[in-house]
């Protein structure tokens, strides 16, 4: 167990490795990965930080012949994007139902009529990278290195953004 602590990639060096981007979940990430909170109707979720390519997991129970309308609000540059699948963690890798169009907007809204009743799943995703690139301050030795980060480094400490959930008839 403290091998796979110290040698995988949620090892506290891993993330230094020259030009580190993190490109996609792995498979074990997909498999822990957990729901972070239930779904009411009206609720509004806007206490959440988000970082760079994390996705946060949200579940709601629609009902027979209901409409719902999901708006996530998030700063741009943070690239947050909404995707639902029923009956499963909606990973954009995962062949979501639904997905918003515009990564890149503040505002994002998914209305529909047309989702079967049931457990769905609610994924928000950061889709802003930062990369790590290492500086030499003595390339003769190779000694003292440090990192340079790029991207949009305000995810390194998580941004915010917040999730509004109705269900209702809205056409």
């Amino acid at each position: 167990m403290d091998e796979i602590a110290e040698k995988g990639i949620a090892a506290h060096w891993a993330y230094k490795r020259e030009g580190y981007v993190m490109e996609e979940y792995s498979e074990m990430d997909k498999w822990l990965a957990k729901v972070k909170d239930i779904l009411h109707d009206g609720e509004c979720k806007s206490t959440n930080l988000i970082g760079d390519m994390q996705c946060h997991h949200f579940v709601f129970y629609l009902p027979e012949d209901a409409s719902v309308k999901i708006e996530l609000d998030g700063e741009p540059e943070a690239g947050l994007q909404l995707f639902l699948k029923k009956g499963t963690f909606a990973f954009p890798e995962n062949e979501p139902e639904y997905s918003s169009s515009m990564p890149d907007s503040m505002q994002q809204i998914i209305t529909t009529n047309i989702l079967e009743s049931g457990l769905w799943f609610v994924t928000v995703r950061c889709n802003a990278r930062i990369k790590s690139d290492p500086v030499v301050l003595n390339k003769s030795l190779d000694k003292g290195k440090y990192f340079e980060y790029s991207g949009y480094d305000k995810v390194l400490s998580g941004v915010p953004y917040s999730l509004k959930f109705n269900i209702g008839r809205f056409y």
